[in-house]
């Protein structure tokens, strides 16, 4: 059995809930669907992230008037499925208006492309699976709405284009994510955080942009987030084997 690591975003009303009965669907409950995409998500799944938990946690957020809540869990690979956005474009092919989109992505089911989650996870970092057992949680975060973290989180990201990989453009999320959940997460997220301030504000001060300092500064900055994309673009990537729909 192989088993990977995901994260999940919602709403920080919802954790002691969670924590009794698991991540559960919203089929037979009054529940509506936290993201606003061409169409609501599919009733019967629960979705997963490898990079987008914020932004999903935010929308939830929002709408309870709560603070995120983001769980990382361990799910069985053998459970999981293509998120059906990456279904409906992919069966789009070219042809991307937003007619067709709503009513193949309204239409896809995700059972009956399951060899391709991984797919769908190195294109578009979301997969589904039926539901998460409380025993699957392995920690979790809460976040305030006004951290400033968010937007480093993935808080603006937009998890509905499909691209080539998102290690590429979302490796930074990846790596900060990590950090989040590890042991003092928050103080190591400052200690990044304080270090780009430093950088910003040093630029800020300084009158002419096309200097040896201001070049030296922009450099060590694009050394700092380099590294930290390559470090989440690895552990992105390792998820990920990619197969032809």
């Amino acid at each position: 059995m192989s088993t990977i690591n995901l994260y999940h975003g919602t709403a920080a009303c919802f954790l002691d809930k969670i924590l009794k009965e698991g991540i559960t669907p919203r089929e037979g409950t009054n529940r509506k669907s936290n993201y606003r995409g061409l169409v609501e998500s599919k009733k019967d799944y629960v979705y997963l992230s490898s990079v987008f938990p914020v932004f999903y946690g935010l929308n939830a957020a929002i709408k309870h008037n709560s603070d995120l809540l983001i769980f990382k869990v361990l799910v069985d690979t053998e459970n999981l499925f293509p998120d059906e956005d990456w279904i409906a474009i992919k069966q789009a092919g070219s042809d991307r208006n937003r007619t067709l989109l709503r009513k193949l992505t309204s239409e896809a089911n995700p059972l009956e492309y399951r060899q391709y989650w991984q797919n769908s996870l190195k294109q578009m970092g979301n997969v589904c699976c039926r539901q998460i057992a409380p025993n699957q949680v392995i920690a979790y975060r809460v976040l305030p709405q006004g951290s400033h973290w968010l937007d480093w989180l993935g808080a603006d990201a937009n998890p509905g284009v499909m691209c080539s990989n998102v290690s590429i453009f979302w490796g930074e999320v990846a790596y900060k994510l990590g950090l989040l959940f590890e042991n003092d997460g928050s103080k190591k997220l400052d200690r990044l955080f304080d270090k780009h301030f430093r950088i910003r504000k040093k630029l800020v001060s300084i009158n002419n942009w096309g200097g040896t300092e201001s070049k030296q500064l922009l450099k060590r900055e694009a050394d700092i987030r380099f590294a930290q994309m390559k470090s989440g673009a690895k552990i992105l990537n390792s998820l990920c084997i990619h197969e032809s729909l």
